[in-house]
Formats: structure tokens, sequence, C-alpha cells
């Protein structure tokens, strides 16, 4: 009885230690030079930016959420099939794991003046120029947010019991009655919730406003990082801080709250999709797939460069003077450290969890409130008062960054496990390390496979952290493409850009498939 008090004491104290030195600590850094004076001078002073970002996100966040549930209405009420109804949800997937960078590339390809709207345009005689607008900044986000909508309401929308909308023909109501009466009050919390989300991420943007917006229409994460990294004023970057750590906080918690809705599930009800349907729903998800597939391909789109890749590869190298092999096995071993960090983590704050104590449920998803440039600038003031490099703490801040999903990953993982096995394993003796090698973690495979694939392809997309805590000696992938875009290397960064793509999807792959097989 001693042994499993002191197993759960350890399972509590591990993950709330690495959340108090991780997370809680960095935080407290940052509350330690608050000054509410100064929050209100500031926030009087930038007012302006900040209304701005709320416009914008608001605005990006509309436009991704009707798209999104436009999409999901069709996969969820009509009856989609094939190559495309799996292209939409590994579209969906997929997204959260795709670079900020090689999206806002997408964009920048297809926004251009270059680009490929503009290309089709010509053949009529026309051109517009949307690159570097507050237009681009929208329809960047709103693309790059749609998948967000897909996945949330779409999960829901789908599962719907379809014997309440056969209810509703029975008392005589058409289509739209019964979305309005039926079906929009089930997914209301589904639908502000997604569109949280895409506010969120919308406001906090960073490399889809750096490269397609410009420093014009830069988000509070922009203008806290010029702050805080280029200009080196602290107390107006720590200001801005807390006015965006409120905004999304606050958004973050009505996220949560509205997810915990319940809806009834059952057998959804379909009907036969037209041929209009299905040019409906592909001219939809376009607006999704065209930038991720200029994106990918960008490294073989140098019209005009008149450089092999291999010679564009050289050249981005030079300019970086930085050797390729470093590159690489920096952005690859920060991210396995990280994912290995985070899965550790989420295995046992899942377990917990699974097993009814509810603060290790609460916890992975915390860092969820706070944006990344908010937790870099409070490693930033650790590195600065311990005297480290801040450059050694990129995993412990890319962990954070993925224990949510990771969390979620492996829980769903634990809630399978079949408890008679466990119990059949103690009555013959077997130990907790006997359990946990020759059971549980056979069982947990394929999700802990999922969690740390899903782990390294977030801590490779990420820019905003990297260039907020890295030196000038460090360099990912992720910071490589945006240094060769902001020097307008462009040719070169669409090589290493889709050299990055290739390989976070790869990674993306591996886990998907191995969860598949299982």
């Amino acid at each position: 009885m001693g042994k499993d008090n002191d197993r759960v004491l350890m399972g509590l104290f591990a993950p709330l230690f690495y959340f108090f030195l991780f997370l809680i600590l960095p935080i407290s850094f940052l509350v330690a030079k608050f000054s509410i004076a100064d929050v209100f001078q500031v926030a009087f002073e930038y007012k302006k930016l900040i209304v701005y970002n709320i416009f914008q996100a608001i605005l990006s966040a509309s436009l991704a959420t009707f798209i999104g549930v436009l999409i999901s209405y069709y996969l969820s009420r009509k009856n989609i099939r094939g190559v495309l109804r799996n292209l939409i949800h590994v579209t969906a997937k997929i997204s959260f794991v795709v670079p900020g960078v090689s999206m806002a590339i997408g964009f920048y390809l297809l926004l251009g003046r270059n680009g490929l709207i503009n290309e089709f345009l010509g053949l009529f005689g026309l051109h517009v120029d949307i690159l570097y607008t507050f237009l681009a900044v929208i329809l960047g986000h709103a693309f790059y947010n749609i998948p967000v909508s897909v996945y949330v309401v779409g999960s829901v929308w789908e599962r719907l019991d379809g014997n309440l909308i056969e209810a509703s023909y029975v008392d005589g109501c058409r289509d739209l009655q019964t979305f309005f009466k039926v079906e929009l009050p089930l997914l209301l919390p589904s639908i502000i919730s997604s569109f949280l989300l895409a506010f969120i991420y919308s406001f906090t943007s960073f490399a889809v406003v750096l490269i397609i917006g410009g420093p014009k229409y830069s988000t509070l994460e922009v203008v806290i990082y010029m702050y805080l990294k280029n200009l080196l004023n602290f107390k107006v970057a720590l200001a801005l801080t807390f006015v965006q750590l409120f905004i999304i906080a606050s958004a973050a918690t009505v996220s949560s709250y509205l997810m915990k809705g319940n809806v009834p599930f059952g057998e959804p009800k379909r009907k036969k999709a037209s041929a209009f349907d299905y040019t409906i729903l592909f001219f939809l998800i376009s607006f999704v797939l065209l930038p991720l597939a200029l994106s990918l391909i960008s490294g073989f789109l140098n019209k005009g460069a008149n450089k092999s890749v291999h010679e564009l590869i050289e050249m981005g190298l030079n300019f970086i003077g930085v050797p390729f092999w470093k590159i690489i096995t920096t952005s690859l071993s920060i991210a396995a450290l990280a994912a290995f960090i985070s899965t550790a983590v989420g295995t046992i704050t899942s377990r917990m969890s699974s097993k009814g104590y509810r603060i290790l449920r609460l916890f992975p998803f915390i860092p969820t409130a706070f944006s990344t440039v908010t937790l870099a600038f409070g490693y930033l003031m650790i590195s600065l008062k311990f005297n480290i490099s801040s450059a050694y703490l990129l995993p412990f801040l890319h962990s954070l960054l993925s224990i949510p999903l990771v969390h979620g990953i492996i829980e769903m993982g634990w809630r399978n496990v079949d408890r008679s096995i466990e119990e059949a394993a103690m009555m013959d003796g077997s130990g907790f390390w006997t359990m946990l090698f020759k059971i549980h973690l056979p069982l947990l495979k394929s999700f802990l496979i999922r969690a740390f694939t899903f782990s390294m392809a977030i801590s490779l997309s990420d820019l905003s952290g990297v260039l907020v805590l890295s030196n000038e000696s460090i360099f990912t992938l992720s910071k490589v493409i945006y240094r060769l875009m902001s020097s307008r290397h462009v040719p070169e960064a669409k090589v290493f850009n889709t050299m990055l793509l290739l390989i976070v999807m790869f990674i993306y792959y591996i886990g998907e498939m191995k969860t598949q097989n299982e």
C-alpha cells in the first residue's frame, strides 16, 4: 500500500515540478517585473495597434469559421466519399503542424505580384496587388485557420445523431429549418469555440504577418518581438505582453469551457451528394490546399532564378554562414529532445488524469493561454537572471507548445487499456516496472509514436520562439527560411521551405500510419 502511495506521489510530483520549472517560473519572472501603471500607459499609447489587432483577428476568424462551417456541412450532411473526403480530413489534421513560415510562403506564391492569382488574371489582361495589404493579412489568416474550424465543428457535426434530423423532417421541417432549429443550437458551442481558436491564432500570428503583411500590419506578437529582440525595450515589450496575455487567456478560457458542451452523438443523417455539391466543396477546400500545395513544391518553382536546387542551397548556406549538416542536426535534435520531454511528461499526466486526478487534467492545457513569444520572453528573463544560454531552453519551450496535444493523444491510449489485463498481471505478481514495459508501453506504443511525431513536427514548425531565444550560431530550418525571405533571397528560401515541409509531413505521416496500422 505504501509503495502505491509513493508511486501516486511521484506521478503527481514529477509533472507538477516540470510545469513549475518551465511554465510557472518563466511567467513568474514576467509578473515580477509587472507594473499596472506601465501596462495602462503603454496600452493607451498603442491603443490603435491593439484595436487593429482585435479587429483583424475578428475578421480573419469570421471568414475562417464561415468557410469551415460550410465545409463541415458538406462532410456531415452529404454523402461525400473517396479521395476528397480523406483529403479534407488529412488537411484539417495536418494544419496543426504545418509551419507558419511555410504557409506564409504558400500565400506569397498565391497572392504575390507574380503569384498564381495574377498569373491567371494576366490571361485577361488584369492584375491585382494583394501582397502587403490588409486584405492579404485577412486572407492569409483565414486560409490558415479554416482547417481549425473544420476540425472542431466537423468532429461534432459528423457524429450528430441523425435521428434528431429525421424527427424534424417528420414534424414538417425543411433542411434550412432543421439547421436553425435543431443543428445550430447543438453546434453553436463548437462554432464559437472554433471562432475563438481562429481568433487566438490570428491575433498571435507571426510568420504569416511578417512575410505577406509587412511592418504596417504587424500583430502584437510581432511588435513584442521587435521591441524585445531589436530595440531591447523591455518595458514596452512586457506591457504589450500582458495586454496580449489578457486577451488570449480570456478567449482560451471561454473556448475550453464551450468545448465541454454535451451533444447527442449517433449515426449521422446524410443525403446523396450531387455533382454541384462536389464542385462547391472542392472550390472551398482549394482555399486551403492551394497555398499548402504551392508551398510544398515552392523549391521547384524558381522561374527566372536560372539556378539548380543544389546551387540555390549552396547560395543560401553561403549567405547564412552555417553548414548544412549543422542546420539539420540542430533542427532535428531540438525537435527530438522536445518530443521526448513532452511525451514523457504527457504519459504521466495522461495516466494520472485517466485515474481521476483533475489537477493533471488542467495543467497540460495552461500553455494554450500564452503565446509563444510570451513564454519565450519569460525564458529569456530566466537566461539573463541565471546567466545561461537561452538557446538551451528551446527544447523545453517547444515541449510546452506541444504538451496539450501530446497529453490528449496519450490519454486516449490510457482510456483504451483494458483494466482486466492490468488486474490479471497484478494477480500474477507483476511489479510496476514489469507492468510498464510488458503491458502498458506495448499497448500505448502507437499513441506514444503519434504523440512523439506530432511534438517533433510542432517543434520544427516554430519560428517565433527560435527567433527570441536563439543566438547567431543557432539556426533551425524555420529560422533559415525567415532570414532568407526577409533578405529577399526568395529562391533560396523556397528551396529550404520545401525541405522543411517535406520533413514535417514525413514525420507526421509516420505517426499517422503507425496509429492506423495498430
